[in-house]
């Protein structure tokens, strides 16, 4: 007892500590080794906390996801990096647990050449040393927190400020393709209503030369067509013409001794071909050779040659006509 007498209680408190993490490490690395099953599915999972002191949870695997014969797994990267912060745990708690040893047995040997009354004064340097590791410890850990949650922050501003930037440009990009497409659009509107009014334009002028070129060929129609109305008139007018002579000439008593004469009487007719007046126009002389050519016209009366006429030719040609008489 009195050679633990002049060793700190923090000291042995510790070593203990160390010993139950080096076999809680040893028991949680079988622990994996059986609960970990070769399978083709991968599970993911997040390590929220990795306790030094305690054994890994164990991940489950349903027995829907071990296939009867499963190939060799693939490499799982959060059991790699798990079982290497698992050795670099054990490392470190072996170097620590070496230094431990060096210092207990500097204390040791320290501890037996000093006198009994260096036993407090060791017992409360002892103390004084683990409170300031304590403290330096807790300032270390507060100042990793800050640290973290700094990174944190830093990190959760980066990405809002990534995902500003990013809506940013995806808007301006919206609305330079919205942009372009309404220029586009715009450009084509006015390259179809160009076109269209030049067709337009084009059918416009078709159109009229259509039209000029066709009322051209009305105009010379119709004028062609009248020149021969107006040839088939007057050929018409000179047959009723002739046919009004001859059968006047018929009915025509010459008198005696009419050599040399010649009266010119004018007639007018209804459009029925009955005589409504015979005036003479150019006498011959003889009273007796104008009244034979009048009468002959009247016994001639009706002439219903003229009633196939129209009436614009029976009022250009025979509503008033002349005629001439010679023996």
């Amino acid at each position: 007892m009195e050679r633990f007498g002049g060793y700190s209680l923090s000291v042995l408190f510790a070593l203990v500590i160390h010993a139950l993490l080096v076999l809680g490490l040893f028991l949680n690395v079988d622990t994996d080794q059986h609960l970990i099953q070769p399978r083709d599915n991968i599970i993911n999972a997040t390590v929220l906390t990795v306790d030094d002191s305690a054994p890994a949870p164990a991940v489950p695997v349903t027995p829907s996801e071990a296939p009867a014969q499963a190939a060799p797994p693939a490499p799982n990267p959060e059991t790699t990096r798990l079982k290497q912060q698992q050795n670099e745990d054990r490392a470190r708690i072996a170097d620590e647990k070496q230094r431990k040893l060096v210092a207990e047995q500097k204390a040791k040997t320290a501890a037996a050449q000093k006198a009994k009354q260096q036993a407090e004064l060791a017992k409360a340097k002892a103390l004084a040393d683990q409170q300031r590791a304590d403290q330096a410890k807790a300032k270390a850990e507060a100042e990793t927190r800050k640290a973290e949650a700094q990174a944190k922050a830093k990190q959760a501003a980066d990405a809002a400020a990534k995902k500003r930037a990013d809506q940013a440009r995806a808007e301006a990009a919206k609305k330079a393709k919205q942009d372009a497409e309404a220029r586009a659009k715009r450009l084509a509107d006015q390259e179809r209503k160009r076109l269209e009014d030049e067709a337009k334009a084009k059918a416009a002028a078709k159109a009229a030369e259509d039209k000029a070129r066709a009322d051209e060929l009305a105009r010379a129609a119709a004028a062609e067509d009248a020149a021969l109305a107006a040839i088939a008139s007057q050929r018409l007018a000179r047959s009723i013409a002739s046919a009004i002579d001859q059968k006047v000439r018929r009915q025509w008593r010459v008198p005696p001794s009419s050599d040399g004469l010649e009266v010119q009487v004018r007639i007018s007719l209804t459009p029925t071909g009955d005589v409504v007046g015979v005036s003479v126009t150019d006498s011959s002389g003889s009273p007796a050779f104008d009244r034979s050519a009048r009468s002959a016209i009247e016994r001639a009366s009706p002439f219903d040659e003229v009633r196939t006429l129209s009436s614009k030719e029976f009022e250009s040609n025979f509503r008033r006509f002349a005629m001439i008489f010679r023996p």
